[in-house]
């Protein structure tokens, strides 16, 4: 998977689910640190 797609997961499927406070562990790899990915865990509070 790379960055594109990973980004669209976060947004329509893991974003939704979240609550405020939710920790969400992601590692050290490259399509983790995507900017997109991380607004749209911050806009949930996660």
């Amino acid at each position: 998977m790379d960055s594109p797609p990973f980004d669209t997961y976060v947004k329509t499927q893991l974003a939704p689910q979240l609550r405020r406070s939710d920790v969400v562990i992601l590692d050290n790899l490259n399509i983790h640190k995507s900017p997109p990915a991380a607004q749209a865990l911050a806009e949930r509070g996660a």
